[in-house]
């Protein structure tokens, strides 16, 4: 007799299933299934289903995960802190690497190191706030590694000034960096991503981002603005499969900070992150995969007031 097709039945699964109830595959004969046992039945569509699972799914959580080996990414402000922290990070996962900042001699030494743990890297000095700057760089790493994977807008400067006291200059450089370079380096990179209908860019961001800081006016208004310009990419490139998204650290031992912690208290220092922790939190984010997403990701001193 032909099988009747179409037809379901659901029932109680075999004992010795953790799963309560089954659907049978609809394939009868006589009112039989076409397996042996309905039991073979259910066991072979679990089994095709948690293969799916195991295919998909893996490594962060149960996150689904992309692999970085033989990507390529781009790091700016890599010269140091957390840009020569996250290049490390990602080179130790294959990647390869260019490291982008105005000091020469950082970068080398970063695409130096690594170079020195088996990876792939090249350092180019560039101002990102310079229009010409980012083109050549952007061309030169198509030429050399092939089309952007990532794209890390890491560079940032600050100033600590009152805004009363703060100059036309350091209004524009702070800008120029925290916020116009991004700009640059992100309308450089879109085209080629949109072509290619995948790619991801993760902009660093920080706390002041999302409040206000005395004493950080134009850092907080560079922040801000990036916030804004990463809800655009994001939107912009979601039909293109281009993931936008923002790591937003607090206190962290870099350069950038050194200023800021020297009015803090002293027994402070120990309660800030590490900028490998911070690397941590990007590498998560640019290896994430699958239906979810996360728009930013918040690294807060464990030290400071939660959820403030």
């Amino acid at each position: 007799m032909r099988p009747e097709s179409g037809t379901e039945r659901s029932g109680r699964s075999p004992a010795s299933s953790p799963v309560a109830e089954y659907v049978c595959c609809g394939a009868l004969v006589d009112g039989e299934c076409l397996f042996e046992t309905a039991a073979m039945c259910y066991h072979r569509r679990a089994a095709d289903h948690q293969a799916q699972l195991n295919l998909l799914l893996g490594g962060f959580g149960g996150q689904a995960k992309v692999s970085l080996k033989g990507k390529v990414v781009i790091v700016t402000g890599a010269g140091r802190g957390i840009g020569r922290a996250v290049a490390l990070r990602f080179a130790a996962e294959g990647a390869k690497l260019v490291v982008v900042a105005r000091t020469a001699k950082q970068i080398d030494r970063v695409a130096a190191d690594v170079r020195a743990q088996g990876g792939t890297g090249i350092a180019i000095p560039a101002d990102i706030a310079c229009e010409s700057d980012v083109e050549a760089m952007i061309a030169r790493t198509d030429a050399e590694l092939g089309p952007v994977d990532v794209l890390i807008n890491n560079a940032g400067v600050m100033i600590l000034r009152p805004v009363a006291q703060t100059s036309l200059e350091e209004w524009q450089e702070v800008i120029g960096t925290n916020l116009t370079g991004v700009f640059l380096c992100s309308r450089a990179v879109l085209p080629l991503m949109m072509r290619r209908r995948t790619g991801r860019i993760i902009n660093i961001g920080s706390l002041a981002g999302r409040r206000g800081y005395p004493d950080q006016g134009v850092y907080c208004a560079s922040k801000h603005g990036l916030y804004g310009l990463s809800k655009v990419l994001a939107i912009e490139g979601q039909p293109y499969g281009i993931r936008v998204n923002v790591v937003s650290p607090g206190g962290a031992l870099t350069e950038l900070s050194k200023e800021l912690l020297a009015t803090r208290k002293p027994s402070e220092a120990k309660e800030w992150m590490t900028p490998e922790e911070v690397a941590e939190g990007v590498y998560y984010i640019a290896t994430q995969e699958g239906p979810a997403t996360t728009d930013e990701l918040v690294l807060r001193r464990f030290a400071s007031e939660p959820w403030r």
